[in-house]
C-alpha cells in the first residue's frame, strides 16, 4: 500500500486541443476506486466539466491515472484536492470543475466538488447573484407558457432566453450545454443538484417572488396530522420559521 504523496500527476498526458472555439468537455469516472484511510477499499463517481485551453485530457492516461489510487491511501478530503491539482496543472484550462461523490459508508455519503471559476480558488465567481445572469451572453431556460417564462423574461432582460416545450425541461438545457442556467423553487435546486451533479445553485443574496410552502394531507388522518403538528411545534421551539422570515422577508 502507498500514501497520498506517491500519487503520481505524470501519468496524465494532454494532447492538442484541435479547436480554438470555446467548448465544454464533460467526463464521467463511474469507477474511481481507492483505500480509505482505514486501508479499506473506497468507491467514488467522479464528474469533470472541462473547458479547454490549448490541452485536453488524453483518456487513456485518465484512466491509467485512475488504475493507480487503487493501492493508495487516502482521505475523500485530500484525494479531490490533488486530483483536481493535477488535473490543472497538467492541462491549464479555460475552466475545471470536479465533483466526486462517494459511495455510502458507515450509512453516510459524501459529494465534494471544486470548480476553478470559485474566488478562492482564483477565478472570477462569474455567477455570483441575479444580476450576473442578466447579461448578453447568459443564456436563460425556461418552459414555454408558465410562469417561469414570464419570471425569466422579468428579471433577466438582457439574457437570451432559451425557451422550450414540455415535455423537456429547463434544467435539460443546461446540462446540455444549450443554456447557462434556469429558475426553479429551493426545494427543486436542492433537489437537481443532488442527482445530477453537474448543476449548481447559484448562492442569491435574496429570493425572487417567495412563496410560503404548502403541504397536502390526507383528510381525517390523524396519525399524519399529529406528525405534521409535532414537526411545526418543533420546528417553533427552534426558531426555524423565525430563521425563515428573517433571511428571506417573507412578512
Amino acid at each position: 500500500m502507498k500514501t497520498y504523496k506517491e500519487i503520481d500527476s505524470s501519468i496524465l498526458e494532454g494532447i492538442p486541443n484541435p479547436s480554438k472555439e470555446a467548448y465544454e468537455i464533460k467526463i464521467k469516472i463511474p469507477e474511481f476506486t481507492f483505500l480509505g484511510v482505514k486501508k479499506q477499499p473506497d468507491f467514488a463517481s467522479a464528474y469533470l466539466s472541462f473547458y479547454p485551453k490549448s490541452k485536453i485530457i488524453e483518456l487513456k492516461s485518465l484512466k491509467h491515472y485512475v488504475f493507480h489510487l487503487r493501492d493508495i491511501v487516502v482521505s475523500y478530503e485530500r484525494l479531490i484536492n490533488i486530483f483536481y491539482d493535477h488535473l490543472m496543472e497538467t492541462y491549464e484550462p479555460d475552466r475545471l470543475r470536479l465533483v466526486m461523490v462517494f459511495n455510502p459508508r458507515g450509512g453516510i455519503s459524501s459529494r465534494l466538488a471544486i470548480d476553478s471559476d470559485w474566488s478562492v480558488r482564483g477565478g472570477k465567481e462569474k455567477y455570483k447573484d441575479w444580476e450576473d445572469l442578466n447579461n448578453a451572453d447568459v443564456r436563460v431556460a425556461a418552459t414555454l407558457g408558465t410562469t417561469q417564462e414570464k419570471q425569466v423574461k422579468q428579471y433577466f432582460p438582457d439574457a437570451k432566453h432559451v425557451i422550450v416545450e414540455a415535455p423537456a425541461q429547463p434544467f435539460q438545457q443546461v446540462l446540455s450545454g444549450r443554456a447557462d442556467a434556469h429558475i426553479t423553487s429551493n426545494v427543486e435546486a436542492n433537489k437537481l443538484v443532488a442527482i445530477h451533479s453537474d448543476l449548481m445553485i447559484v448562492p442569491v443574496s435574496a429570493p425572487k417572488s417567495p412563496t410560503p410552502i404548502a403541504m397536502l394531507l390526507p383528510q381525517a388522518d390523524q396519525v399524519w396530522i399529529n406528525y405534521v403538528n409535532t414537526w411545526i411545534k418543533l420546528k417553533q421551539e427552534r426558531g426555524f420559521f423565525k430563521e425563515l422570515d428573517d433571511k428571506w422577508k417573507l412578512n
